[in-house]
């Protein structure tokens, strides 16, 4: 044990060193193409190489350092979605196909291979996946053979069901192999634990660098966007982690800095961002009364802890109160529409008005997919399989706002796809089946929020709102294991 210790004190820092130095040098490479593509060539043949050595462990950890600390968004990143950006998951001509392909492989050759290369199908969360996804495969041709919503008929919406199917299986793979792996070594729960908390930490060590460095870019007045890895958008979940014996401080410290540095820059996404900051700051002042409450000898730890974050929220609110004053913030209009859901002084319609388009327009999503399944019953039980879409029957938002809110072709039909909560998805690609995943995930995350599981509130919070939206969130199925 006290060799493991020793080795997970020693790997922390290598990670951490690691985290930072590939999140800096991916972020600058962003200027310089030809930079970006030797980093992505160099992770590629080293993942290639631990996958032909049939090292696992080391094959999916490092699939999630490299995938965690790459720019996976132009748009987030540069302000254009035209920009090229070669990573880990983007190479040219291949995209990220590579990727899928080797993933699929290793997943194949871990369903039926045990650690002596015997071919023997091996029951493990492997085989389940075998039988899951070609399941809504059947589901999602049944689907297209009734041309639901004119998906197979009209031009250009075809590509959201192979999209969906893409994302749908690469998940899966990630998540078999990850679990896998953890039910097969011990030791590796210690390195994932040890390369996730690494990853939130030295991403938020990295925004500093970055920020000292200049990378940021405003498209607009309102809003100033932050050049890093998007998997900052979870670092402040690091203030739950205060209490792990070991660099317990510097996680604490590392949360509540990347809350600070947010706040004042965004990566993407503000408004979803005030929300899961606000959960993981609940949470932890859950697990600082309880600490209180259980133990005298640590209060005067619990009390630091719990004046520093609210000295620094109260800071975030004196901020924005000064920015309403003095301009219109981007973050500072997210955070007040977040709070207007607690606000309905005003009536119901004015309620709902207050929301804004962003809140509004998700809140729409959900009401039009169960108008959708009251229409149409039978597509409840399974689902529309891949690429499920619906009609706008309901809503006062603008769904129809080119490159804000959904694509172009979709606009064009009127027939919508792509929602914008991982739930959602859920829901109408798979019916029951997604609905009950949901409920689950929510009855997890709210056990959670006020139990000590610090791993599977951060994984659902994650898979309840984002899912398969960005690839370089992915090390947060680890959470879900």
């Amino acid at each position: 044990m006290k060799k493991l210790s020793e080795t997970y004190k020693s790997g922390m820092y290598r990670s951490l060193f690691l985290v930072v130095i590939l999140s800096v040098a991916n972020t600058l490479s962003l200027t310089m193409p030809g930079a970006g593509l030797v980093i992505a060539l160099a992770e590629t043949a080293i993942w290639i190489f631990y996958f032909i050595s049939n090292r696992m462990d080391d094959f999916i950890l490092s699939y999630f350092l490299f995938s965690s600390t790459l720019i996976e968004s132009n748009l987030f990143s540069v302000g254009t979605r035209d920009a090229a950006i070669y990573s880990f998951i983007s190479l040219p001509g291949l995209a990220y196909y590579h990727i899928f392909f080797i993933l699929f492989i290793a997943y194949i050759r871990g369903m039926f291979l045990n650690g002596k290369r015997v071919p023997v199908i091996q029951n493990r969360f492997s085989t389940r996946v075998a039988l899951i996804f070609p399941a809504f495969c059947v589901v999602t041709f049944c689907t297209l053979a009734a041309d639901d919503n004119g998906v197979y008929s009209l031009p250009g919406l075809l590509r959201f069901v192979i999209i969906d199917a893409y994302n749908v299986l690469w998940f899966c793979l990630v998540f078999a192999i990850t679990w896998d792996c953890i039910e097969e070594s011990r030791e590796f729960i210690f390195r994932l634990k040890q390369l996730f908390l690494s990853v939130l930490t030295g991403v938020t060590i990295a925004a500093v660098i970055l920020i000292l460095l200049g990378k940021t870019h405003s498209p607009n007045y309102t809003a100033t966007y932050l050049q890093c890895p998007i998997i900052l958008f979870f670092s402040p979940a690091l203030i739950l982690f205060y209490d792990e014996k070991k660099h317990g401080g510097l996680y604490l410290l590392s949360g509540i800095f990347s809350i600070l540095i947010q706040v004042k820059y965004t990566v993407g996404i503000p408004g979803a961002w005030w929300i899961t900051t606000m959960l993981f700051v609940g949470a932890f002042y859950v697990r600082i009364i309880r600490g209180l409450v259980k133990s005298r000898t640590s209060v005067y730890f619990f009390c630091i802890a719990g004046c520093s974050v609210i000295v620094f929220l109260g800071g975030i609110v004196g901020l924005h109160m000064l920015l309403e004053q003095e301009s219109e913030s981007y973050i500072g209009y997210k955070l007040r529409t977040f709070m207007n859901i607690f606000s309905i002084s005003g009536g119901s319609e004015n309620w709902y008005i207050s929301l804004g388009a962003s809140i509004g327009i998700r809140l729409e999503e959900l009401v039009n997919i169960i108008i959708t399944y009251s229409k149409n019953p039978w597509f409840l039980f399974l689902g529309k399989g891949f690429g499920g879409s619906v009609h706008k029957y309901w809503g006062i938002n603008n769904w129809n706002v080119a490159g804000a809110t959904f694509s172009d072709v979709e606009i064009k039909y009127g027939v919508f796809s792509t929602f914008h909560v991982g739930l959602f998805e859920l829901m109408i690609n798979f019916g029951l089946a997604g609905i009950i995943t949901g409920f689950i995930w929510i009855g997890d995350c709210i056990r959670s929020l006020f139990g000590t599981n610090k791993y599977l509130l951060i994984g659902t919070v994650w898979a309840l709102i984002f899912l398969y939206f960005f690839h370089s969130m992915f090390i947060c199925i680890a959470c879900l294991c």
